[in-house]
């Protein structure tokens, strides 16, 4: 998917969330989004508190917490990205066994993503 191509990506980012027999979010990605919110990067229509409480409310969506094992595997993956929140974000598709949907173009780079990643 070419970068940038933001209509095509969200359509292809919708069709493998509905086709997903189940779907989970990491504790981290919360923080990145409350994060984006608080820096009013992204705007939103409740209060960070309640829209946080709402997000996963009834959603189905599973909320998946950083563990030590998590931490671990976050730890000790290669250098090849700084931010350490996207790399929770893929410990945690490792120890869940997950594919990884994201538009991050650092992921591919990750071995340990091979046949993870939701293209």
């Amino acid at each position: 998917m070419a970068p940038g191509n933001h209509s095509s990506r969200s359509t292809h980012f919708r069709d493998a969330i509905v086709g997903a027999d189940e779907i989970g979010v990491s504790a981290a990605s919360c923080y990145e989004a409350a994060w984006l919110i608080v820096r009013k990067r992204v705007e939103i229509p409740l209060g960070l508190g309640e829209w946080l409480d709402r997000a996963l409310a009834g959603s189905g969506v599973r909320l998946l917490p950083l563990t030590p094992q998590i931490a671990h595997i976050a730890a000790e993956l290669p250098n090849l990205h700084s931010d350490p929140f996207d790399r929770i974000i893929i410990a945690t598709a490792v120890v869940h066994d997950a594919k990884l949907l994201s538009a991050d173009g650092k992921f591919p780079a990750y071995e340990i993503l091979k046949g993870r990643l939701n293209p």
